[in-house]
């Protein structure tokens, strides 16, 4: 019975918030008292508030060209952790640009990470090398997967930018 009535009275103290402005501005009667109104506002807000728990993502960032490929680790705030490239694995010219050196690539990555205990991460992707899709394939194939909570694309796409002055005709 106890229960019921405490039900009872929280769910007039929600109405009486989620009305307040409504009977404070447009009361009919003189027994509604502003000083009565902001107590209890105050005690409903203190007593009802939850506790938000901050989420921490840290950030992968992929950028991949024709010629190369670069995986960094970042903190939340953006500052530089660890990186690798193709070219800083040992591989030169050609092979830098090679999809079958990516795996490489991605296991070194991962055992560097393994030493960073991560909750969440946001993956950002940035060029259009050949090397993208086997890495986000990599990405999808390890454990990894269910920390990851955002892939954003953050590849400038030109939209042709402003008009060229029009060239002399001779």
């Amino acid at each position: 019975m106890r229960e019921l009535k405490k039900k009872e009275n929280s769910t007039n103290k929600t109405n009486f918030f989620l009305n307040d402005h409504f009977f404070f501005k447009h009361s009919l009667t003189k027994k509604f008292d502003s000083k009565n109104f902001y107590k209890k506002k105050k005690n409903f807000l203190s007593l009802s508030t939850p506790k938000r728990s901050k989420v921490v993502n840290n950030i992968i960032y992929i950028h991949s060209k024709k010629r190369n490929t670069r995986i960094s680790f970042c903190n939340p705030d953006g500052s530089h952790i660890f990186s690798f490239t193709m070219g800083s694995l040992g591989n030169r010219k050609s092979k830098r640009g090679n999809v079958f050196f990516v795996k490489d690539l991605c296991f070194r990555f991962f055992q560097e990470l393994e030493k960073h205990k991560i909750n969440s991460f946001i993956l950002f992707l940035n060029g259009f090398g050949r090397s993208r899709r086997p890495i986000l394939r990599f990405f999808s194939k390890t454990n990894l997967r269910y920390k990851c909570s955002f892939i954003i694309d953050v590849t400038p796409n030109s939209h042709n930018g402003c008009r060229l002055p029009s060239s002399r005709r001779l």
